[in-house]
């Protein structure tokens, strides 16, 4: 007698399970990174910007279409619809993804992938290539055993093709070969018919995905932060100039003391000057906290041999010799931020935006021309470097403790709390 069950089970039987478990492998990440992605399309545009191999357009535009475009690939591979073909686009973005990071990699670049949030420059030796490699080379595979073999079970694909109605002759109408070849054109019409009902829901799922890629966007798009101007908020308050304890902002009556560390080429804190550096300057204003600024030049790498980080910090430093003048020249040199990998902005340039910003024009020059403070960054490197899991710029540390500076809530919410201590 033959066992009802075997530990080797026909292919006919496994392949379907096996089809099911790659689906909702796959199905699970894509829907975990786009809607991760989702909540933050100011940040994921830094994450794409970090790879520094698109146009400053196209990176905007991966950046807001992406997420929707996974979110939706998943879900179709969750209803198992078009299954081959979800599973072919899902390879695609795999084997872009795996480009992005070897790329990324052998350029010496320290970034997060950004995969599921996230994302932009980190310190030296925070990378994690090789787990992100093995991770989408793993799902590789999955998406290449659904494209080959794209059945599944629980699949609306099985749905679509049941709907048409493949009949088998009664084996005794088979008898003469005028019989035979008549049933065999039914079978091979009704098959037909099959699949090209698959291959119009294929296609109309198609169309659905790029149209709601296309509507999403457009959300993301005017979703994504706004660039604030510090100006809107009233601080005429004191202002340090640059010492080893840093470019101090605010009130001496304020309870808490909010430690900024940036780079000027940074994007990450470009964006995060953009949402946050208005509220989070408002703290002051309120006299709940006063905010030390400390800038780095860990980026003079990438402004073409013209150390545009050091430049540009000095050149801050050189704004808080004059007080408030630091406030605002701050926020102009992320507004008008270069990207990484350019020659910066020229000294001039940097002259005329601390005269924008209050300075006085002769003697401000004199300072950035003379590279007065240009030792400053310098030394505030190496005590970045000795704080406990530095992670890179931005850092924001409140009493010791890193603050999640993605979330301007977030650092809000930790000063109020411990200002009323």
């Amino acid at each position: 007698m033959r066992p009802r069950w075997s530990i080797l089970q026909p292919w006919s039987t496994l392949q379907p399970w096996l089809g099911l478990a790659a689906r909702l492998l796959l199905a699970g990440v894509l829907l975990y990174a786009g809607l991760s992605k989702l909540a933050d399309p100011g940040q994921f545009v830094v994450a794409v910007k970090a790879y520094q191999l698109l146009p400053d357009w196209l990176a905007h535009a991966v950046a807001y279409g992406l997420p929707v475009f996974e979110v939706a690939v998943g879900l179709l591979l969750v209803a198992g619809l078009a299954t081959r073909l979800a599973a072919a686009v899902s390879a695609a973005l795999l084997v872009v993804f795996l480009v992005g990071v070897i790329s990324a990699a052998a350029r010496g670049l320290s970034i997060d992938c950004g995969c599921f949030g996230g994302g932009g420059a980190v310190a030296a030796g925070r990378t994690t290539y090789l787990l992100e490699i093995v991770r989408d080379s793993a799902l590789l595979v999955a998406a290449g055993f659904l494209v080959r073999w794209p059945r599944s079970r629980y699949a609306v694909d099985d749905l679509v093709r049941s709907s048409v109605v493949v009949t088998r002759p009664d084996p005794a109408a088979r008898r003469t070969k005028a019989a035979r070849e008549k049933a065999a054109a039914v079978l091979a019409r009704q098959r037909r018919d099959a699949r090209r009902r698959v291959r119009v829901v294929t296609a109309g799922a198609a169309a659905v995905v790029v149209a709601a890629t296309g509507i999403g966007m457009a959300v993301q798009a005017r979703r994504a932060a706004p660039v604030r101007d510090v100006a809107e908020v009233a601080y005429a308050g004191p202002v340090s100039r640059a010492t080893a304890d840093g470019i101090v902002v605010g009130y001496a009556d304020a309870p808490v003391t909010l430690d900024i560390y940036e780079d000027f080429m940074c994007p990450v804190c470009g964006y995060f000057e953009a949402r946050s550096g208005a509220d989070i300057l408002r703290l002051t204003v309120d006299h709940k906290a006063r905010l030390r600024f400390h800038m780095l030049n860990f980026l003079d790498s990438r402004s073409d041999g013209t150390q545009y980080s050091t430049r540009a910090a000095n050149a801050a430093a050189c704004a808080a010799d004059f007080g408030l003048p630091f406030v605002r020249l701050h926020s102009l040199l992320y507004a008008n931020q270069p990207a990484e990998n350019s020659s910066g902005l020229t000294d001039a340039q940097l002259i005329e935006y601390g005269v924008r910003a209050g300075a006085p024009r002769e003697a401000f020059a004199r300072c950035v021309l003379g590279r007065a403070h240009a030792d400053w960054p310098a030394r505030w490197n190496a005590a970045a470097e000795a704080l406990p899991a530095f992670q890179g710029t931005p850092t924001v540390r409140l009493g010791g403790i890193d603050l999640d500076w993605s979330s301007t809530r977030a650092v809000v919410d930790a000063v109020n709390a411990a200002a009323t201590k």
